[in-house]
C-alpha cells in the first residue's frame, strides 16, 4: 500500500501511533472531512451576525462588592439617578444657563428628546435638582436621560437619542451627550474601526511572510484560511449561545479572541505544513506526510493548546462576568483551532499533495524556501557548546529586567483621552471643565434604613457626613438631601410633604426613593480628581472604613458605588 509508507526520516517507526493513525484516517477520508467541516463553517456563518449583534461594553463589577450592591440598589429604587442614564450636556461661552435663550434650547432637547423611542423621560435642569446639574459659572448645565438597565439596549437608545439632541444645537448653545451608554457605544465604534484597521494592515502583512516562509501562495495561505475558519466557527458558536439564553456578549471578548484566534491559528498551521512539505520533499506519499505531520507536529500544537488552556483557566476563578468573557473567547478559539488543524488541514494537506507548493513567487535564491536543513547558526552553535553560561545569563538579565516589577503600581484606568475626537469625549470635555475632573463619574453613596422612614436623626447623621466631605480637601462638590434642602429640619419636613404633594416627591425623586417610602437615599461626592485616579480611590477607601462610626445608632447602612460616566447628581 503506496500511501502507507512512512516518511524518510524515519520518524514513524514500529507500532504507528495514535495520533498518526488519526492523521491517516482524516487524510484517506479528507472528502469527509471537507463535508463536517463546511457544514460546521456554514453554520457559524449563520450565527456570527447574532454574536456580533450582542456585543456590548459592560463594567467590571465583583457580585458581593459594596459597589454591585448599591448599583442594584440605585438601579431599583433611584433608576434616574443610578441606573443607566444618558448625560445631556448644555454649554455656551456667551450665555448663562438662566438666560431665555439657553433655557429655549434645553426645552427643545427636552421635548425632542422625550419623544424618542425608548426615553421615559428627561430630568431638565431645573427646581431641586438644578443647583447640582447646573456648574458654577452658570454657563454649563445637564440633564439625565434614564436609560434601560440592559448596556445592550441603552446603547441602541444612546443611538437614538445622540442626533435628535445635537440637531437642537446654536451657535450660542452646544449641546453634547455623555454617560455611560453613549460612552459604550463610541468605546464600541473604535474598536471596531481599529479591529478593521488591523486586520487591514495585519493580514497583509502575515501573508507576505508566510509567502517568504513557504515561497508559494497555496502553503502561505493555508495558515491564514486555517485561523479565519477558526474564528468563524468560535464566532458562530457564541452566536448560537447568545441565541439559546438571550444574554449579550462583551466587546472586549470579540477583540481578545481575534487577537489569539488569529496568532495561534497561524503559528499551528505554520508547524503541520512545514512539516508536511518536509515529508514531501524526503519522498513520502501525500496521504502518508499528513500522517507523519499529524503525528509530529500535531502533537506539539495538542500539547501547546492544552497549555494555553490551561494558563487561561485559572481567569475562570475571578468573581467577574467581563474577566470570565475575556478568557472564554480565546479558550474556545484555541479549541477550534486545534481541531481544525489536527483535522481539516491535515486532509487538506493530503488533497493537495505536491500542489501545495504551487504559485511561488520570483523570489531572490536566499529567500527561497528549502526542505534541506541549513547550516547551523552561530548563535545555534553558542547554545549547544556553552548551554549552561546561556541559561544563567538569561536569568540573570530576566531578573534584572524584572527586579522593576517591585516599582510598578497598577490601577484603573479608564482611558477617557482616547476618546477626545469622539462624542462622548467632546461632552465630557465640557462637562470636567465646568465641574471639575471628578464630575465625569462621582462617588455615589447610598444609605438605607431598613424599611422605616429617614427620620430626623437619620438625617441629620447624613448632614454631619455632608459637612465631613465637604471640609476633605480632595472633595469637589457633595449633594445630599439634607445638604440640598437646607439640613435635616427642613429635609425632614420635606419628606413628610411629599406624602401628599405628587409634584414635590417626584422633584425629591433623583435623590430619595418617594415612591417607596422615602427609606433610601443617595449622596453624590463629586472629587477634584479624575474618577479614575489614585486619590479618588483612597478617597473611597477612606469614607468606606469612617461610615460604619458616622452612622452608628442611626440603624442606617450606607455602600459606595464604583464610578461610572454620569452625571453628579
Amino acid at each position: 500500500m503506496s500511501d502507507l509508507r512512512p516518511a524518510a526520516s524515519g520518524e514513524i517507526a514500529g507500532r504507528p501511533g495514535r495520533l498518526y493513525r488519526w492523521g491517516l484516517l482524516v487524510a484517506r477520508r479528507k472528502r469527509l472531512v471537507f463535508a463536517v467541516w463546511a457544514v460546521l463553517i456554514a453554520a457559524g456563518l449563520v450565527f456570527v451576525s447574532q454574536f456580533t449583534s450582542s456585543l456590548s461594553m459592560t463594567g467590571v463589577w465583583v457580585p458581593s462588592s459594596d459597589s454591585s450592591r448599591s448599583a442594584k440598589l440605585l438601579a431599583r429604587e433611584l433608576p434616574a439617578t443610578g441606573g443607566n442614564q444618558l448625560v445631556l450636556v448644555f454649554s455656551s461661552r456667551t450665555l448663562r444657563a438662566s438666560d431665555p435663550a439657553f433655557q429655549d434650547v434645553v426645552a427643545t432637547v427636552g421635548r425632542n428628546v422625550s419623544a424618542v423611542k425608548g426615553v421615559s423621560g428627561v430630568q431638565l435642569p431645573s427646581g431641586p435638582a438644578a443647583k447640582a446639574l447646573v456648574a458654577p459659572d452658570g454657563r454649563t448645565a445637564l440633564a439625565i436621560v434614564p436609560a434601560p438597565r440592559d448596556e445592550g439596549e441603552a446603547t441602541k437608545l444612546a443611538e437614538r437619542v445622540v442626533p435628535v439632541a445635537t440637531a437642537a444645537a446654536t451657535s450660542s448653545v452646544q449641546v453634547g451627550v455623555t454617560g455611560e451608554p453613549q460612552v459604550d457605544a463610541d468605546v464600541m465604534d473604535m474598536e471596531k474601526a481599529d479591529i478593521t484597521r488591523a486586520d487591514a494592515v495585519g493580514v497583509p502583512i502575515a501573508l507576505l511572510v508566510l509567502l517568504i516562509v513557504f515561497g508559494g501562495l497555496v502553503a502561505a495561505g493555508l495558515p491564514l484560511l486555517l485561523a479565519l475558519s477558526g474564528l468563524v466557527l468560535s464566532f458562530g458558536a457564541f452566536g448560537a449561545f447568545v441565541l439559546a439564553t438571550g444574554t449579550g456578549l462583551n466587546q472586549v471578548m470579540e477583540s481578545v479572541t481575534i487577537m489569539i484566534g488569529l496568532a495561534i491559528g497561524v503559528d499551528y498551521a505554520l508547524f503541520v505544513v512545514t512539516r508536511f512539505r518536509e515529508e514531501l520533499a524526503d519522498g513520502a506519499t501525500a496521504v502518508a506526510a499528513a500522517a507523519t505531520a499529524t503525528a509530529t507536529a500535531g502533537r506539539t500544537v495538542l500539547v501547546s493548546g492544552a497549555t494555553v488552556i490551561v494558563a487561561l483557566a485559572p481567569v475562570l476563578l475571578v468573581n467577574d462576568p467581563l474577566m470570565r468573557e475575556i478568557v472564554i473567547g480565546p479558550m474556545v478559539a484555541v479549541v477550534v483551532v486545534v481541531a481544525a488543524a489536527l483535522s481539516l488541514l491535515p486532509a487538506g494537506l493530503a488533497g493537495l499533495g505536491r500542489r501545495v507548493n504551487r504559485l511561488a513567487p520570483p523570489l531572490p535564491r536566499r529567500l527561497r524556501w528549502s526542505a534541506q536543513p541549513k547550516a547551523t547558526s552561530p548563535i545555534t552553535t553558542l547554545l549547544l557548546r556553552r548551554p549552561v553560561a546561556v541559561l544563567v545569563s538569561i536569568v540573570v538579565a530576566m531578573a534584572a529586567l524584572a527586579a522593576f516589577t517591585l516599582q510598578m503600581r497598577t490601577g484603573v484606568d479608564y482611558g477617557m483621552r482616547t476618546l477626545a475626537d469622539m462624542p462622548s469625549g467632546r461632552a465630557n470635555s465640557a462637562v470636567t471643565a465646568a465641574f471639575g475632573p471628578g464630575a465625569i463619574a462621582p462617588v455615589q453613596v447610598v444609605f438605607t434604613t431598613g424599611g422605616q422612614p429617614l427620620s430626623e436623626r437619620d438625617l441629620g447623621a447624613l448632614a454631619q457626613v455632608d459637612t465631613r466631605l465637604r471640609r476633605d480637601p480632595r472633595v469637589r462638590s457633595v449633594t445630599s438631601l439634607p445638604g440640598m434642602l437646607g439640613g435635616p429640619t427642613a429635609a425632614a419636613r420635606a419628606l413628610v410633604a411629599a406624602r401628599t404633594d405628587p409634584a414635590l416627591a417626584a422633584s425629591l425623586s433623583p435623590i430619595v426613593n418617594t415612591a417607596h417610602g422615602s427609606t433610601l437615599t443617595a449622596m453624590t461626592v463629586v472629587t477634584r480628581a479624575a474618577f479614575d485616579s489614585p486619590e479618588a480611590s483612597r478617597l473611597v477607601t477612606d469614607l468606606r472604613g469612617e461610615l460604619p462610626a458616622a452612622l452608628r445608632g442611626t440603624g442606617m447602612r450606607a455602600w459606595s458605588a464604583a464610578p461610572a460616566p454620569r452625571a453628579p447628581t
